[in-house]
């Protein structure tokens, strides 16, 4: 059976979503190998209406009433990053699960497809989707997404981690799917942990002989203009993951791949003469180094 003929179901995590959730649903709708499912995993149904305008909570109303759309409430203590996913996957009856996040919209109608294709090798565990910036992002939030999603395919398995470092792990639960076939063999996800389930995923599926594939041409529209707290604070939460995790990070460094970002944007904002926007970057990166060397240290 080919993989055009296996199951596929969508799963998306939501906490007061915007309209772009029901833009992406409209484009999940829309792919050219169907879903069988589309799992909303929502707090409540308040939180699910509040930051929608009307046409687009009418028209997500209509999608959940003829059955497109399938939602399931959970409490906000039951909302984490792994915990959540793994509890979605037992309402799923499939072969392969796309995990999406609620700010994310597929930016073509063969996402799925180009997602599903690499499958075809049994020991393809994850393959997840380039992230393209969203109109209104800045300079840096594009340069960074530049630098994380490159135009050209990688993959990744034990013979590429000496090549890769950390970077032979990450993954992004933005857009990705998973073979639950492996998945189950595996365990799910990490749920005691802040962030970056994904990746200790990716690092469990990899030391036993599984792949991770990341694919330029499976596009989806992401991007934040988060202020330097808000990196402060994500990058506090990266460094608390490491120090929970240290059995993987310690023989791992980040630091590494943090300083290749630093020359990457800098030379980026040089070559453009975007020199204000060189002096915000340079500040940009000491605030996430600083916020995840404080995670990292005083983090409990």
């Amino acid at each position: 059976m080919g993989n055009s003929e296996k199951i596929i179901s969508a799963v998306i995590l939501c906490y007061k979503p915007t309209n772009k959730m029901v833009l992406n649903i409209d484009m999940l709708l829309q792919q050219t190998i169907k879903l069988k499912t589309i799992l909303l995993m929502c707090t409540d149904r308040d939180s699910l209406y509040v930051n929608l305008t009307n046409n687009f909570r009418n028209k997500l109303n209509k999608y959940i009433e003829e059955g497109s759309v399938k939602l399931k409430s959970i409490t906000r203590e039951e909302f984490n990053h792994g915990m959540t996913r793994n509890y979605a996957v037992n309402f799923l009856d499939s072969d392969y699960v796309l995990f999406m996040t609620d700010d994310a919209v597929a930016a073509h109608e063969t996402l799925v497809f180009e997602l599903v294709r690499p499958f075809v090798d049994e020991k393809m565990a994850v393959c997840y989707a380039r992230q393209l910036p969203l109109d209104g992002a800045s300079f840096i939030e594009k340069m960074v997404r530049n630098f994380n999603y490159p135009n050209f395919n990688i993959e990744k398995s034990l013979e590429t981690k000496e090549k890769l470092g950390i970077k032979n792990y990450f993954v992004s639960n933005v857009c990705a799917m998973y073979s639950l076939k492996i998945f189950r063999e595996i365990g799910g996800f990490e749920e005691g942990i802040p962030l970056n389930e994904d990746s200790i995923y990716s690092y469990n599926a990899i030391n036993r002989g599984y792949k991770v594939m990341y694919l330029a041409d499976a596009k989806v529209f992401h991007s934040h203009n988060l202020s330097l707290w808000g990196q402060f604070i994500r990058n506090y939460n990266i460094g608390k993951t490491q120090k929970l995790k240290k059995e993987i990070y310690n023989n791992i460094k980040s630091e590494n791949e943090g300083f290749k970002l630093f020359k990457y944007g800098i030379k980026k904002c040089i070559k453009t003469h975007r020199f204000l926007d060189l002096i915000y970057f340079v500040i940009y990166c000491i605030v996430r180094y600083i916020g995840f060397l404080m995670g990292k240290i005083f983090a409990r």
